[in-house]
């Protein structure tokens, strides 16, 4: 490639990259532009300053770390070394003031401990927003590397040591999850995510929105990082939480007591959301089901079925309120255990109704059936929804009714299920079952045993039972 060539794909590289300040947003948006090892002599940097447009161009003392920034900031630097360069922004504008450190790491686990420890001594006691971005060349998990050798664990457990240690948290990424290609094909290609960007707690303070993109790979074989500090962030409208520690207020029952009552009105419009929908199937689906209950062997008396059924009595309704976890995460309504069980003289007899409506077949309003569905990720970064766990989050008060028929069935559960099941059982763990599935394996590999003078043939049967619990499914 000769230099003309050279020196365009360095320009546009430039124009896309940023380790550095991103778009302040304001009436005029400027930009910061940082470079590692941009493969062009020292002398050229005032050249590609003219080019870009921008104001002042520094380099660091190996010539591997070249920051360019806009003429409305001052700029003091505070560390110049081969692995890192750290500068001191102050927007004259709006008086802004943060650290921003630009880093090229060595290849090599010992040369970079240099790196790490004049790092830790810099935030040591930094107060000020700190970005501290680049190219780290070590990866922090063994999902951000594909192909090539096994993770060397050492210089991983260093990284993530050394950004604990700073008080600094990756600010994550849009786009694909690797920053390197060592440019070869197939069996012998490896990727890595090599280029981050991390920020203290300051940071993050002052621009909520951060945004890194990992834009397509040009004239280079790491991709450049847009970051994009925004200070204005989308609002969005936060459903109801009850908070617990209202509980412990001296006024809070009084209030609770003053509000509790619906009037009319709020009524009338409840009527007209909850409009019954249409359940012409509903008829021909039980009377298949009950066609098929007539091959089910009965386990229970008749006298036990109508204890199941019976409509439940106050106290029972309050034994189930006081029997579950008052701290457990909410639901769509926003209100907690521990509100129902703390009010339960002023709303104790409204869920008494609820729930006696609820054994008469009376049919629940929606916004007591609602559930929130939340997906928990699996791990650290998400790019599919097979590695996210889906959880239901229902209303305290919907979980009351299956609460009353749980503690009905606690005595009649082991007359129902078999003595083989060690999950769900109270008193019982999954743990035993791994115990015994060793000790059956270990007497199968007795391959040699034999019976009535004939080797007896030994089979294991392996049911894949993976993400039975994770999968939804939409036909409800």
């Amino acid at each position: 490639m000769d230099e003309e060539s050279t020196a365009q794909n360095f320009l546009n590289a430039a124009k896309e990259v940023i380790y550095l300040l991103g778009r302040w947003q304001r009436v005029q948006e400027k930009q910061g532009k940082g470079l590692m090892e941009p493969l062009q002599q020292a002398y050229k940097l005032d050249s590609y300053r003219r080019r870009l447009g921008l104001e002042t161009a520094l380099c660091n003392v190996s010539g591997k770390i070249w920051a360019f920034v806009d003429a409305e900031y001052e700029i003091n630097v505070l560390v110049d070394s081969v692995q890192q360069m750290t500068l001191k922004l102050s927007n004259s504008n709006n008086s802004t003031k943060m650290i921003v450190t630009l880093v090229y790491a060595k290849c090599d686990r010992i040369e970079r401990r240099e790196l790490w420890e004049s790092l830790y001594h810099l935030g040591s006691d930094l107060t000020l927003p700190w970005l501290v971005g680049g190219d780290f060349n070590v990866i922090i998990d063994e999902e951000e590397k594909y192909g090539g050798l096994p993770v060397t664990l050492n210089e991983v457990e260093d990284f993530r040591h050394y950004i604990q240690s700073y008080n600094l948290s990756d600010l994550g990424y849009k786009g694909s999850i690797f920053t390197w290609w060592n440019g070869r094909g197939e069996d012998n290609c490896v990727f890595k995510r090599l280029d981050r960007c991390l920020g203290n707690f300051e940071l993050q303070q002052l621009f909520p929105g951060l945004e890194i993109t990992h834009l397509i790979k040009f004239g280079s074989d790491h991709s450049p990082l847009l970051l994009e500090c925004k200070q204005q962030v989308q609002q969005f409208k936060k459903s109801f939480k009850f908070l617990n520690f209202r509980t412990k207020h001296d006024t809070f029952l009084n209030v609770v007591k003053d509000n509790w009552e619906t009037d009319d009105a709020i009524k009338a419009h409840e009527v007209i959301f909850e409009a019954n929908p249409s359940y012409a199937n509903r008829g021909k689906l039980m009377k298949v089901q009950f066609d098929i209950l007539k091959h089910v062997p009965s386990m229970i008396s008749k006298e036990q079925n109508e204890e199941l059924v019976a409509n439940p009595t106050k106290d029972e309704v309050k034994q189930a309120v006081f029997g579950l976890n008052s701290e457990s995460a909410c639901g769509p309504d926003g209100f907690t255990g521990l509100f129902f069980q703390k009010c339960w003289d002023i709303v104790g007899d409204d869920i008494f109704h609820m729930v006696w409506d609820f054994f008469r077949e009376f049919e629940l309003s929606r916004y007591i059936t609602h559930i929130n569905l939340v997906l928990l990720p699996k791990k650290q970064e998400v790019q599919a929804f097979s590695v996210m766990r889906p959880i239901s989050l229902s209303n305290f008060i919907n979980k009351e009714f299956s609460r009353v028929v749980h503690e009905r069935l606690v005595h009649l559960v082991p007359d129902l299920i078999s003595q083989n099941q060690a999950i769900f059982v109270r008193g019982k763990s999954i743990v035993e079952n791994i115990l015994l599935t060793q000790e059956i394996i270990t007497v199968i590999r007795l391959r040699t045993k034999k019976r009535n003078h004939q080797i007896v043939p030994n089979v294991v049967m392996e049911l894949d039972m993976t993400k039975t619990y994770d999968r939804l499914s939409w036909i409800f």
